[in-house]
């Protein structure tokens, strides 16, 4: 059921069929990871940041997420 479907029922005075449903996407393997997330996330505020300038092609590039990351 999605988020739609439940309104409407609640809007039509009933009750939601189906109240919870699991969860997906990409973020949801750190449910499961919370210690390894935190270890990761401590590790990566560790590195060195540097910052670079770049022209309107790089920016381009960069929005077209070619990463194969979903986020």
């Amino acid at each position: 059921m999605d988020t739609r479907a439940a309104l409407d029922e609640l809007l039509g005075g009933s009750d939601v069929t189906i109240p919870t449903t699991k969860v997906f996407g990409c973020s949801i393997k750190w449910a499961e990871k919370k210690d390894e997330g935190k270890k990761f996330l401590a590790k990566w505020a560790e590195e060195p940041v540097s910052v670079d300038m770049i022209d309107d092609a790089g920016i381009k590039d960069l929005l077209k997420n070619n990463s194969g990351s979903c986020g």
